[in-house]
């Protein structure tokens, strides 16, 4: 009998655990931004291999608050989780000069921004 409360008390205190945990996961954003970054311009070719290093993007929200950052290797993309609203983005590359870029996101949408970084 003992056996039983206990497994009672334990299963029901694991799916208070469990429910917190969903519920956790189901409050955050299904939305964001998806991107890659690339380089244009340059004297020749070889000096894009100085400029193809990791990079970083930055999401301001509107208030100016970070709302989310990821970094990223070269060649890889990038993907933030924001909710709905618009947001400024700051992107960074070495020394290359990436714009800054103003962004929609949409409930239950990625928006797709490629980011052009200038090789000098």
């Amino acid at each position: 009998m003992r056996v039983w409360v206990v497994a009672t008390v334990v299963c029901s205190s694991l799916l208070a655990i469990g429910s917190t945990a969903a519920l956790l996961f189901w409050s955050q954003p299904d939305s964001g931004v998806r991107g890659w970054l690339t380089y244009e311009g340059g004297p020749f070719p070889a000096a894009f291999d100085h400029y193809r290093e990791p990079g970083s993007v930055v999401a301001y929200a509107q208030d100016g608050s970070e709302a989310a950052t990821e970094s990223f290797d070269h060649g890889e993309g990038f993907t933030l989780r924001l909710s709905p609203g618009t947001y400024r983005l700051q992107p960074s590359s070495g020394e290359a000069q990436c714009p800054e870029l103003t962004v929609d996101v949409h409930r239950d949408e990625y928006s797709i921004v490629p980011i052009v970084c200038g090789v000098v």
